[in-house]
């Protein structure tokens, strides 16, 4: 029996729609993303398990819906211009190009989303795929990195990218006022022109451990700015890593500490300061009962110069008085084993040191008065000390500087002061203290502590 063309017309026309089915099926599957098939009418043909989990919707139950149901009200009639638009001229494109799409799930929520659609190629209608990428996640990425970008760009401090092998990727305005370069001066060239030469291994040695994955907790330090001067900073850093969780790099931020290094010192200082006045009133209070109880001149003066030594931090003290008649000055009481090898001609009054201070009532200081190869080390005027210039014209002695205390087994050859002992007749002797060779001069300080007892 044979088939009539009426007959076969509706057979063939089933069998290209099903084909036509089961390459859309086809289609969609294969998709990465979350994927419908539209027709020219608007009406889902088609949509994977990816696209319904998306928009919340039972297996199968987006096909058949107009795409509107999938668009925020507000965005209908905008999308329906879209949609018009591309009908007329099908390609394959991102849709919205430059602009903001959202999407609308089954239960109303919105949510941010890159469409792409391309046109299915079906001869018998036509049909229009459309990939939907969700962007909730990537957006609140952007916004972190936005967020971060905006602290990078405004922080204070100094936040370095670097690479593996340690060089510079990234440079915020905190490193240029902490450093002194310009991005453009630094990105790209090693982190080793912020390291001094002292401190390289142990950076060497940061990022090698850094890279074997160990912690590295903040560290004080010191670094190089462009100028060449040395800043105190705190640093930290920590590993940058990539999706897959390795690493890539690592991020440098330094502090700058210097106000606050200085703020240490000056507590220090103060503290220093206090107990060292603690110990002088201590000190003080000792001499008075002492003399108070009726010990003997010699006991009292021998009590002063242990005090001196102790809080002038000396090797040696020595009370010298004035001579009645010509002749050398009297020790009458000492401490420090330099002292005790002082001799007569050691003291003279007439045309030496002793005599001057005696006679201006001034306290004198010299800086290290050792010799190496004949030549005096270190600065050897000798010169008012600075505490003094205030009340007193600064004048040249009639001295040189052979005539300070010295003995030929070099017992007085440091740092060296002499304060006028002052009593109700005027200065009746020398308070004489001196330091080993090579320890720092006397300063301010030190000269108040030392006339406090004289």
């Amino acid at each position: 029996m044979t088939t009539g063309p009426s007959e076969r017309a509706p057979t063939e026309g089933r069998s290209a729609e099903r084909a036509t089915d089961d390459l859309v099926g086809a289609v969609v599957r294969l998709m990465p993303d979350a994927a419908v098939v539209v027709d020219d009418h608007g009406f889902i043909v088609a949509a994977n398990a990816l696209a319904e989990t998306l928009f919340g919707y039972p297996a199968g139950g987006l096909s058949g819906e107009f795409v509107d149901r999938l668009v925020p009200e507000r965005l209908h009639s905008s999308h329906a211009v879209h949609r018009s638009t591309y009908s007329s001229h099908p390609t394959q494109h991102p849709m919205g190009a430059d602009l903001e799409l959202w999407a609308k799930r089954r239960d109303g929520s919105e949510l941010p989303v890159d469409i792409s659609l391309a046109p299915l190629g079906v001869p018998e209608r036509p049909l229009f795929l459309a990939a939907v990428h969700d962007l909730t996640q990537r957006r609140a990425d952007w916004a972190e990195m936005g967020r971060l970008a905006a602290i990078v760009s405004t922080s204070d401090d100094a936040i370095v990218s670097i690479d593996l092998k340690g060089t510079v990727t990234s440079w915020n305005p905190g490193a240029k006022r902490l450093l002194g370069y310009r991005a453009e001066e630094i990105v790209g060239r090693p982190i080793f022109r912020l390291v001094s030469a002292e401190h390289r291994g142990e950076v060497e040695e940061h990022l090698a451990r850094m890279r074997a994955g160990m912690r590295m907790s903040t560290l004080d330090t010191r670094r190089l700015r462009k100028d060449g001067e040395k800043v105190d900073v705190s640093e930290s850093m920590s590993v940058i890593r990539d999706t897959s969780g390795q690493p890539i790099g690592f991020t440098w931020l330094m502090r700058d500490v210097t106000e606050h290094k200085l703020a240490e010192l000056e507590q220090r200082r103060l503290l220093v300061e206090t107990q060292r006045r603690e110990r002088w009133i201590a000190a003080i209070s000792e001499i008075q009962l002492s003399l108070l109880a009726g010990g003997g001149l010699g006991e009292w003066l021998k009590l002063i110069v242990q005090r001196v030594c102790e809080l002038a931090d000396t090797e040696g003290a020595a009370i010298l008085l004035a001579p009645q008649s010509p002749g050398p000055m009297t020790v009458t009481a000492f401490e420090g084993e330099p002292m005790s090898r002082l001799r007569a001609e050691d003291v003279a009054v007439d045309g030496s040191i002793f005599g001057a201070v005696l006679t201006s009532g001034e306290t004198w200081t010299s800086s290290d008065l050792a010799r190496t190869d004949g030549e005096p080390t270190g600065d050897a005027m000798v010169q008012e000390h600075p505490a003094r210039r205030d009340h007193c014209v600064r004048r040249d002695l009639d001295v040189n500087i052979g005539t300070w205390p010295r003995s030929e087994d070099r017992a007085l050859i440091g740092p060296l002061m002499l304060a006028p002992l002052t009593t109700s007749h005027g200065t009746g002797g020398v308070l004489l203290v001196s330091r080993a060779p090579g320890r720092k001069a006397f300063d301010d300080e030190d000269a108040r502590m030392v006339e406090s007892f004289a």
